[in-house]
Order: structure tokens, then sequence, then C-alpha cells
């Protein structure tokens, strides 16, 4: 049976190889099901989405000093902000990146979509769900010091890029101060000056 994966917009996923000119193996998803999917993950490899896109990649597994309960901190102050629906992490190595869903971003959709004549049932909704990126934690280790580093997208038009907002070596503190502001004005009040 193909390895599969199935993202978040219900997409499905499948696993192939093919040999690159120096005849070292690729790996690659696509979306067509045939012979030639494999049947495992290759090791030190690992499928990833793209969660503001819906697409799925393949990369391989970067070493992460990042612990779990560390992730499981930062997990549990995004369940406490009730401004955002819904929030997916990527720990790509030493970072983490916060993918959010606000609150009211469904609604809104489907009253577009109603204002143009189409109703979509409730049920389907899953595949229009749409997330940004709104958030990175790095870890960094200047002289061996676990340090944290928080940044936030700027969306200003002269920047648009990531800025650095807060740092520090208390996971916790830095998760309370700063993932309170996610799906609220206040995000763009964040600034490191």
């Amino acid at each position: 049976m193909p390895h599969t994966y199935t993202t978040t917009t219900d997409k499905t996923y499948y696993l192939k190889a093919r040999r690159t000119k120096k005849g070292n193996p690729s790996y690659y998803l696509t979306r067509k099901k045939d012979e030639d999917c494999l049947d495992i993950m290759p090791a030190g490899y690992e499928i990833f989405e793209k969660y503001d896109t819906g697409q799925a990649f393949i990369r391989k597994v970067k070493k992460s000093h990042i612990e779990g309960r560390e992730v499981e901190i930062i997990k549990k102050e995004l369940r406490k902000n009730k401004s955002l629906y819904d929030f997916k992490l990527d720990t790509c190595g030493d970072e983490i990146r916060i993918y959010t869903k606000e609150k009211d971003s469904d609604a809104e959709a489907s009253d577009r979509l109603r204002n143009l004549g189409r109703d979509i049932p409730e049920a389907a909704w899953y595949k229009f769900k749409r997330y940004e990126e709104q958030m990175r934690i790095s870890l960094t280790q200047p002289d061996g010091q676990r340090e944290f580093i928080v940044k936030r997208y700027c969306y200003r038009s002269s920047i648009d890029d990531w800025m650095v907002i807060d740092s520090g070596r208390d996971i916790k503190a830095l998760a309370e101060k700063n993932l309170y502001h996610l799906g609220k004005e206040s995000y763009f009040e964040l600034f490191r000056f």
C-alpha cells in the first residue's frame, strides 16, 4: 500500500522517488497514484505541510534542540487565546513556526460566497481553511545558554519580512507575553526598539 499524506484541505499526496543525474535518490510528493509510489518513508526524511498554501512537501529531517515540553508550553498558551479559531505548529530544526486561523474568517468567507449566490455545506468548510504564518520562535545557544527569539511578520510594504519582537531564556514567560496578541489588533503594535 502506498505511503500517503492527507493535508488539512483534504488533498492526498503519494510518495515517489527518482534518480538524479549523479544517480542519487530524490524523493517527492505527487497527487497521482500509480505503481511507482513508495510504501515506506525513507529514513531521515519527513513530510511537512505549508499550512498557508495547503501544499505538502518532503524534506530532510533537521536535528532540533527544542524540547517537547517547550512545544507543549507554546500549544497551551495558544489554546488560551480565544481570538484564534485554530493553529498549527511546524518545528523545523531549532525554529517553531506558528500558523493561525482567526475565529471569524470562516464566517466572513461564507458570507462572501453567499453574496455571490453560492451555498457551501458547513461540513465542506475544512477545504477552505486558510492559515497564516504569524510568529516564529527560534532557539539559539550562544555560549551554551538556551535563549529564544520571538519574531512576528511585518506587513509594512517597506519591510515585508520577519522582525524580532522579544527574546529571553524563559519560554513560558515569552509565550505568555507574546502569543496573547495573535488574532488581535495589538499584534500589529508588537515592536522591539
